[in-house]
Order: C-alpha cells, then sequence, then structure tokens
C-alpha cells in the first residue's frame, strides 16, 4: 500500500511539473512577433507559468507547516523560495504594520499595504529568459531546473505526517525544543544540536572535523528569542560590538564524549531571531585549514549537493553547508578566518 500511494503521489507530482514544463517552453519557443499578431501578450504565457509555479509551492508551504523535513527542505531552498514569490494574490489584504518584520522581509518588492478584499497583483515582464517582477527575476533555465529538482526531493519524502500527526502536531509542538523557557532545556537543545551536526558531518564526509567553537539556536517564537536573548546575557560577555553575533560564554559549556563523537566544549553562543525557513534547532561551524578546506570546496560542483554537503550561497560568506531533511539541524564548514568573521553579524 504505502509503495503504491508514493508511486501516486510521484505520478501526480510529476504530471504536474509536465505542465510547467509545457508552459515554459511555451514561452521560450513561440516568438513573441507571433503572439502579438494573434493579439496574445506573451506576459499572459508567463503568468500562467508563474501561476503554476505558484500552486506547486503551495504543496510544500502546506505539508511544511506539519512535517520538519519539508520545513528544512523549504529552508534549505530559501533563495529559490523567496523568488517564487514573484507573482501574489493577497485576497485577503495586507497590514504590513502588523506583520513580522520576518513576513514583511519575504514580502515581493514594492508591496504596500491594502485593505481586507483588495486584489492586489504584482505585475510580471519578460526579458530575454527571465521573468522579472520589480527587483526579483526568475531563469527560466537555471531557476526553473532548481525548481524541478526541488519537487522532486519533495516528493521522495512521501508520506508525510498523517493527520492524526498534524492535529497533533497543531495542538501540542511543531519544533522539537522551542518554545525554550529555562536554562536545563537551552542546554539540552545545545547537547541535541551537538550529536545531530556531528552526524551530519559523518553522513557527509565520513568522518568528524574539529569544531570552532561555536553554536546557535534556533528560535522560532517572538517571546522565545526575548527570552532566551536574556538568558544569553546572564551567561556571556558583553560585547560593545553593536553587530555581534556569537557571544563569548562566561563557562565554557563542554559535552561529553559519546561512542565515537569526541567530548567537545563550545566557548561562544549565538540566538538565532525566529526565521520561517529555519525549523532546525541549531547549528555550529567546523573548520579546516586553508588548503583542506579549498581541495573539499573544489570537490563540490557549484550548484550541486553531494551527501548533504553544499557551497553555501551567499557572496560574502565563504563556507560549506551540511544538511539533510531528516536532521533538525545545520552544519557549516569553514576556514578558522571565516570563523571569526561570521562571529559578527553580516546581515
Amino acid at each position: 500500500m504505502y509503495d503504491r500511494d508514493k508511486m501516486l503521489f510521484q505520478h501526480e507530482m510529476e504530471s504536474k511539473l509536465n505542465s510547467l514544463k509545457f508552459q515554459r517552453e511555451r514561452i521560450l519557443n513561440t516568438p513573441h512577433k507571433e503572439l502579438w499578431e494573434k493579439k496574445i501578450s506573451p506576459i499572459h504565457d508567463v503568468d500562467f507559468y508563474v501561476i503554476l509555479l505558484r500552486r506547486l509551492f503551495r504543496q510544500i508551504e502546506s505539508e511544511a507547516t506539519y512535517d520538519s523535513r519539508v520545513a528544512n527542505l523549504k529552508g534549505k531552498n530559501i533563495d529559490l523560495v523567496k523568488k517564487i514569490k514573484i507573482r501574489d494574490d493577497f485576497e485577503h489584504g495586507i497590514d504590513l504594520e502588523n506583520m513580522s518584520p520576518v513576513d514583511v522581509a519575504n514580502l515581493p518588492s514594492g508591496t504596500i499595504s491594502a485593505p481586507v478584499g483588495a486584489n492586489i497583483k504584482i505585475a510580471t515582464s519578460l526579458m530575454n529568459d527571465e521573468i522579472v517582477s520589480g527587483d526579483l527575476k526568475w531563469s527560466l533555465n537555471k531557476d526553473h531546473q532548481l525548481f524541478i529538482q526541488l519537487i522532486i526531493e519533495f516528493s521522495n519524502l512521501y508520506p508525510f505526517n498523517d493527520e492524526r500527526t498534524r492535529v497533533y502536531n497543531k495542538r501540542m509542538k511543531l519544533y522539537r525544543f522551542s518554545p525554550i523557557k529555562n536554562k536545563e532545556q537551552l542546554l539540552e537543545a545545545m547537547k541535541y544540536t551537538h550529536f545531530a551536526c556531528f552526524e551530519l558531518c559523518k553522513k557527509a564526509l565520513g568522518d568528524y572535523l574539529p569544531i570552532a567553537g561555536n553554536m546557535g539556536i534556533f528560535c522560532h517564537y517572538e517571546s522565545e528569542y526575548t527570552f532566551l536573548t536574556k538568558l544569553r546575557e546572564e551567561l556571556t560577555e558583553k560585547s560593545d560590538n553593536f553587530n555581534q553575533k556569537y557571544f563569548r560564554l562566561h563557562e565554557p559549556i563542554t559535552i561529553p564524549a559519546n561512542g565515537n563523537v569526541p567530548e567537545t566544549t563550545y566557548t561562544y553562543l549565538y540566538i538565532r531571531r525566529p526565521d520561517q525557513y529555519r525549523a532546525q534547532v541549531g547549528d555550529l561551524d567546523f573548520v579546516l585549514d586553508d588548503e583542506k578546506y579549498k581541495e573539499l570546496k573544489n570537490s563540490l560542483p557549484k550548484g550541486k549537493e553531494i551527501n548533504g554537503a553544499k557551497i553555501f550561497d551567499r557572496p560574502d560568506l565563504d563556507m560549506i553547508e551540511l544538511s539533510d531533511p531528516d536532521i533538525d539541524a545545520l552544519s557549516y564548514i569553514s576556514t578558522r578566518a571565516m570563523v571569526e568573521k561570521v562571529r559578527v553579524r553580516t546581515n
């Protein structure tokens, strides 16, 4: 039954992808002059392509609400996800003043407040192989192929949480530790992140790397962020740098060895603001010397992922990201110099 259901679901998603691919080919292969002669605007085809794109992505958004694996997949593709919002219809109005900063940041460029019942469409245009809306661009080649891969990865996660699990998660809690309410729970979250990240490292590279001593814990509620920031202030040294991201602990936190995972000491702590694309518990940094890091980075094709390892898509941060849909933590590999850089906020 399971295999048949998965096969049917994947067939359904493949059929929807084929419709998207067909619409893409229609845009790229039909001369615009021919369309204009038929009094059909090429933007109609573009708009329909984006409608199909959004319909597919809404399935990911829906499952991400209940299934942390899907939420992690969504977060891993955050740059692509933001581009998918290139066209949106807001049928229930937009109240920018009362929206969270995270939600506002993820709205399409140029979005304005509107009363309930208003229907606002972000206009799109076509330039060469790119769909353009404001300062957002969607490549019908590169971004299209990345989206196809995203849907394939999403389909492979089937089956998702069943309805009873969804109801339980909704009534109880979606995240493994959040909201963290005391120091003991924070330490448990750090311990979990430690072992989860070492597992990521082992899966990706077949071995454990030295750590930088940094650990970040992700908040998922504003009240949790407020509480943990105050707790962090008690646990760490103060800094005059407004952009300080990681703070040195008064007393380093040591996690004893367990099996092949060595005893490890953490000296810096970071509390991350809530982010809808970060359902993980936390992250930590591994370090390599310059030559070994360069060798590892060169082994990873740009834009590709091998065993959960990929080049981190941030031009200002030279890092390798480790992730896995079944592990709700993230790891990063970099040089010692880069570790020092990320201890100060860069965005």
